[in-house]
């Protein structure tokens, strides 16, 4: 921060490093929680990159992705999915159809679209990334992943529980032939097991959330939301096996964290209630 404002009373920056520099410090002003003065500074580094570099530069065209996200934080998603949908244009105007800037875009547009309910479309383009990323950049596993775990969330709504599986799978298997760590597969694994539960495949749900669960105990320790939300779809499993008890003593466990991070409303909260009820 103290260097852009060094900026502004001197020769103007390379337009390049402007950019940069402006970049990142919206990036650790969003990290702080102040999203309006991350948002500030971001339009003020667009405008000025549009002018020195051009609308068409790859990174100005990231910037104009990186603003667009704050519509998100918004839940402004219709707005969003506009403004993605005529930068994608752009993107595969300049750079192609299938650049690593284009699939950032059309990832973060199908985002938009599954927050938005638009969940024929959100597939649609879920799955045109990874076909992208299958064929042309099978190394990089982590955004496979991403894209997997983001798909599995769409399938799951729309009730395409077995090709949602194959899909989780398969990207599981890319990843561990790059060696992936086992904490970084956790949300797909996790996933698999929601698609296993349910299929009915009980036996193998539990076997793959208890999994999680310990791993996430040892690890990360009592105070971490992802090992709350996997002992809730453990204690989901344990319930519909008819081990009620055991079930509903994971999902007490998992609830108060749940509720601290993601507030009494949502709908893990609400799957969770739901479950002691029963």
């Amino acid at each position: 921060q103290d260097a852009v404002k060094r900026s502004e009373k001197r020769a103007a920056l390379p337009p390049k490093l402007d950019l940069k520099m402006r970049t990142l410090l919206s990036d650790a002003l969003a990290e702080e929680g102040d999203l309006t003065g991350a948002e500030s500074v971001l339009k003020v580094a667009l405008t000025r990159a549009q002018t020195t570099l051009g609308k068409d530069y790859p990174t100005v065209l990231l910037a104009r992705n990186s603003l667009i996200t704050f519509k998100n934080e918004r839940a402004e998603y219709a707005a969003a999915i506009q403004e993605y949908s005529a930068l994608l244009k752009d993107a595969e105007r300049v750079l192609g159809a299938e650049h690593r800037v284009t699939m950032t875009v059309l990832g973060n547009l199908a985002a938009s679209q599954y927050q938005n309910r638009e969940l024929d479309v959100a597939e649609a383009n879920f799955n045109r990334r990874a076909e992208v990323f299958s064929r042309k950049f099978a190394g990089d596993w982590k955004s496979i992943l991403n894209n997997a775990v983001n798909l599995a969330a769409v399938q799951s709504n729309r009730k395409k529980l077995a090709q949602g599986l194959a899909d989780i799978d398969k990207a599981i298997l890319a990843a561990a032939q790059n060696q992936a760590f086992p904490a970084e597969l956790a949300n797909a694994y996790s996933w698999r097991g929601f698609f296993l539960w349910k299929l009915g495949r009980l036996d193998e749900a539990n076997a793959q959330m208890q999994s999680l669960v310990t791993r996430f105990e040892k690890a990360y320790g009592e105070n971490d939301v992802q090992l709350a939300r996997y002992r809730l779809r453990l204690g989901l499993v344990l319930i519909d096996q008819l081990q009620i008890d055991k079930g509903k003593a994971l999902v007490t466990k998992a609830l108060p964290k749940l509720i601290e991070s993601y507030g009494p409303d949502h709908q893990t909260v609400r799957d969770a209630n739901a479950a002691l009820t029963q």
